[in-house]
């Protein structure tokens, strides 16, 4: 991957966590890809429920920091703090999505890769 890549899918990190098992990370960033915890986040921010939204965005920090995505788990963490103490911020939202976008692509890159 390139080394832009390691900014969103640190897969040497993620391989690392599973004692090299690649089969077994590419299942897991398959079902980041499937989760349904990102839309449920977006849902309850639509509609101005904070309290389901931090819940949401928490357990996106946890997922995101197991699977080794470093952008994608560092602006959850700042989303997960600005929403416990009230509003996100927009430019952070946007931040995440960037980051969302970004992660997805890699992940489904690597996935696809043949090693």
């Amino acid at each position: 991957m390139a080394d832009q890549a390691k900014d969103y899918l640190d897969t040497d990190d993620g391989l690392a966590r599973l004692r090299g098992n690649k089969a077994l990370y590419k299942q897991m960033l398959g079902l980041f890809l499937g989760s349904k915890e990102f839309q449920a986040f977006e849902d309850a921010m639509a509609s101005n429920d904070n309290q389901m939204a931090e819940a949401k965005m928490h357990g996106i920090k946890g997922l995101t920091g197991n699977l080794s995505m470093p952008a994608l788990f560092n602006i959850a963490s700042t989303l997960d703090a600005q929403l416990k103490v009230g509003n996100a911020n927009p430019t952070t939202l946007a931040e995440y999505e960037e980051a969302y976008e970004k992660t997805k692509k890699f992940a489904s890159e690597y996935i696809a890769s043949a090693n």
